[in-house]
């Protein structure tokens, strides 16, 4: 596992996981959830990087700008899925990827669904996790109200206790052993202090959503996949990606699989055997 850096269009250090051997292969690029880091597909990584199951692939995890190692914006208004798509490209071009499978964590699934309608080409199959065109209020609602606002803490007991109680009702079968795991995935250590892994301006991003009001649906977008073979991953207890979604995107994409986490919410954190196991499954069978 390498890391690399380049320096975006605008001027901002970018960062990328990179592992795996260069064959011919398909590639897997990994896209995270809206705050969260390149890291957390590090265990899938490992395992579709060994060959343990299926072909042995080189894997590239993406830190948006503001997330992960990558700097920050100084201007809060670039956190979009435009600008953040147009960084993607900046690390696929310099990667040298040309037609890849891609694997989209929530907001990551949203960026591609939208690279399906910039650059189709680039795209050979996706794992889509835990996101759908269609998004539930109330889920969104959940993450507006947590986004940039974590409260202080200073030991990483302390961290991990929060997280349970946040978390708990959501994610029941995750083990002691996998929130410590995400503790450290979701926080560093910083100058002696434990901050989160994501510029909290981030907030800014989700002010524009009246959550009064439904989100439009994206049907348009996510149709432009149909012809991909697709993975959809859902978490049982997820409240923003819902099973009747999860069936009609099933029902419009004939090359469709599924599979449900159970005791988990959105989004799956990927760090159970099973769940990683299965992508593995689906993806050496693609035909390539």
């Amino acid at each position: 596992m390498q890391h690399h850096f380049l320096v975006s269009t605008d001027g901002l250090k970018l960062h990328y996981i990179e592992s795996g051997p260069l064959t011919a292969a398909l590639p897997i690029i990994c896209l995270p959830g809206l705050t969260r880091p390149a890291a957390d597909f590090d265990k899938l990584a490992a395992l579709l990087g060994s060959g343990q199951i299926g072909k042995a692939r080189r894997v590239i995890q993406i830190d948006y700008r503001g997330r992960g190692l990558s700097d920050w914006d100084e201007k809060p208004e670039n956190y979009t899925l435009i600008q953040e798509y147009a960084d993607m490209c900046q690390v696929l071009d310099h990667c040298g990827v040309e037609r890849a499978i891609f694997f989209g964590t929530s907001r990551g699934g949203l960026q591609t669904m939208y690279t399906a309608s910039q650059r189709p080409d680039l795209i050979a199959a996706c794992v889509l996790n835990d996101i759908g065109p269609v998004i539930e209020s109330e889920g969104l609602a959940r993450i507006k109200a947590y986004v940039g606002k974590f409260p202080p803490v200073k030991t990483w007991p302390e961290i991990v206790d929060l997280l349970k109680i946040g978390m708990s009702p959501q994610f029941p079968a995750v083990t002691p052993e996998q929130y410590e795991t995400y503790a450290r995935l979701t926080f560093v250590e910083n100058d002696s202090h434990i901050i989160m892994r994501y510029d909290p301006a981030l907030a800014e991003s989700l002010k524009s959503f009246d959550m009064s009001k439904p989100i439009p649906p994206a049907w348009g977008l996510f149709d432009l996949l149909n012809s991909k073979p697709m993975l959809i991953i859902r978490g049982s207890n997820s409240d923003l990606f819902t099973r009747a979604t999860a069936g009609e995107m099933m029902l419009r994409n004939p090359n469709a699989a599924f599979h449900e986490v159970d005791g988990q919410g959105h989004a799956p954190l990927l760090l159970d055997d099973a769940t990683c196991e299965r992508i593995a499954h689906f993806i050496s069978a693609l035909n390539e």
